[in-house]
């Protein structure tokens, strides 16, 4: 049986490489002109760093903005969502099928619509941050709610409480540690979303990115590119501490129940006060009149009912487009996945007595992943020229960087014990490598290699705004033509063929455990 998935595996893999019009000896052709591109790229301009710092501030303002508000605005949609705390089942398909509609469409889609609705700055960034943090922090944290004991609940419901009181006393305390982690997740995520936004006239460093790039700047791009990194790695590392430190308020001693009922409300108070001074400086940043907000409106119930009468006639581009999206996930995916896997065990520190490889090869990987995918497309045109082959070969090389880290992670997870216990039996290192480690850590590696799957089939879609193939070309070509009825026709198809995707993988991971 595990014969027959490699062979399947390998079968799909070569589909996808011919589809995308892979090409060996145009790779190779190619590595010089990619190899003068780094070679001018390692000299950065450090007087460029002034200018690139002020704009960088304004991208982790607008991080920070979309990171706040769509926590403030999953909070009560992961309630709703929630089978045990939804007040009406009816209410809760709707909201899961809303948000697995929302979660198909990429950020940088949600910000060229916005843009075209709300005119161009950092308002349209910040609104599609939002959009995809809401998201998130909904999908998670239902998902945590679920898991809640559930007798505690129906305890409170037993002695009368209504369900905004079940909610108040019963669930928001449990949860408040898992939103104050979510918000530094969904911020760790927007900083790296929020480079790119400026690609489609949405603010933040992305403007400067693709300035630089259509002037051939490439000392100043290597500039922006080693700010990205120290600040990702930054932000990594604080999303890191705030996650693992488990911050608590000690209670004082009540001396009665209304002792504790003030305490109780004089907190939700304070919290209620933070989180509106918190919303009104994320809406100061949307630099977006009240005229303009609901000229914006307005615009977008006529662009929402051309979206909706479908041009017919595009259909085989959508075809086309969903096939060449599909075929650069796919490849990306699994070659991906098999580059990280020595990245992996190299980099695992609980199996190397030297500390200094493992280290190199995490800063190697870590660089890797500060590398946008767009940007690293951008780089193998200059090898391959534009086209799906591009997109592939750059999503494969930041899937590698994101499936490494993943997997040194699950390696690391490993007790060393049992390896040894292995080597002591007489087992050489391959043996144990292949009896001992490799079968506790495939299913992880599988699982992780099916998430990735899903978020490459949309990342396909972003690639399309620099012409790297895929449905997102056309998307792009679309929007900026302002041919709605196309535009329409295109996200319909996208969310079809992502949430087809997400079942499908969903299918295979429960499979796994």
């Amino acid at each position: 049986m595990r014969r027959i998935s490699l062979l399947v595996v390998l079968a799909v893999l070569l589909v996808s490489a011919w589809h995308i019009g892979l090409d060996v000896r145009r790779i190779w052709l190619g590595l010089p002109d990619m190899g003068a591109l780094l070679v001018r790229m390692a000299s950065p301009q450090w007087s460029y760093a002034a200018e690139a710092a002020a704009v960088l501030l304004e991208t982790l303002k607008m991080a920070a903005a979309g990171a706040l508000l769509g926590t403030v605005l999953g909070l009560p949609l992961a309630i709703a969502a929630a089978a045990n705390t939804s007040p009406h089942h009816l209410l809760y398909r709707a909201i899961r099928v809303l948000l697995a509609g929302v979660r198909t469409i990429p950020h940088v889609v949600w910000a060229a619509l916005l843009v075209t609705v709300f005119s161009i700055g950092r308002g349209a960034g910040v609104m599609a941050l939002t959009i995809t943090a809401a998201n998130v922090v909904a999908k998670l944290l239902s998902e945590y709610i679920e898991n809640l004991e559930g007798r505690q609940l129906e305890a409170l419901t037993g002695v009368g409480a209504g369900w905004g009181a079940m909610v108040v006393y019963g669930v928001l305390p449990r949860i408040a540690g898992q939103v104050w982690s979510l918000l530094f997740f969904t911020l760790e995520v927007n900083v790296r979303a929020a480079t790119v936004l400026g690609l489609v006239g949405a603010g933040g460093i992305g403007q400067l990115l693709w300035r630089d790039l259509n002037f051939l700047r490439y000392d100043r791009l290597a500039t922006l590119i080693l700010i990205l990194f120290v600040t990702v790695g930054g932000i990594d590392g604080l999303s890191w501490l705030a996650r693992k430190l488990q911050v608590e308020t000690p209670a004082p001693n009540f001396s009665g129940y209304r002792a504790f009922r003030m305490w109780q409300g004089a907190k939700l108070a304070a919290g209620l006060a933070a989180t509106a001074a918190a919303v009104l400086w994320c809406c100061s940043l949307l630099d977006i009149s009240r005229a303009r907000f609901v000229l914006g409106l307005g615009q977008a119930r006529v662009i929402l009912v051309r979206m909706l009468d479908w041009d017919w006639s595009y259909l085989p581009r959508l075809g086309q487009g969903l096939a060449e999206s599909l075929s650069i996930a796919v490849f990306a995916t699994i070659a991906g996945s098999l580059a990280a896997v020595p990245a992996a065990f190299l980099g695992a520190t609980n199996l190397w007595r030297n500390r200094t490889w493992p280290f190199l090869n995490k800063a190697a990987v870590n660089l890797i992943r500060t590398f946008p995918a767009v940007i690293l497309a951008i780089m193998f045109f200059r090898g391959v020229g534009p086209g799906p082959l591009a997109g592939a070969l750059a999503l494969t090389v930041y899937t590698a960087g994101v499936l490494g880290k993943l997997y040194t992670e699950a390696v690391e997870a490993v007790d060393g014990r049992c390896l040894e216990a292995l080597a002591a039996t007489g087992a050489s290192p391959v043996q144990v490598w292949y009896f001992g480690l490799l079968p506790r850590v495939l299913p992880d590696f599988l699982t992780a290699s099916l998430y990735r799957l899903e978020s490459n089939m949309r990342t396909a879609t972003i690639l399309g705004i620099v012409g790297a193939g895929g449905i997102g070309t056309w998307l792009m070509m679309n929007l900026a033509g302002r041919n709605w009825e196309r535009v329409g026709l295109l996200l319909a198809g996208l969310i079809a063929s992502v949430l087809l995707v997400d079942t499908v993988s969903g299918i295979l991971r429960r499979r796994l455990t």
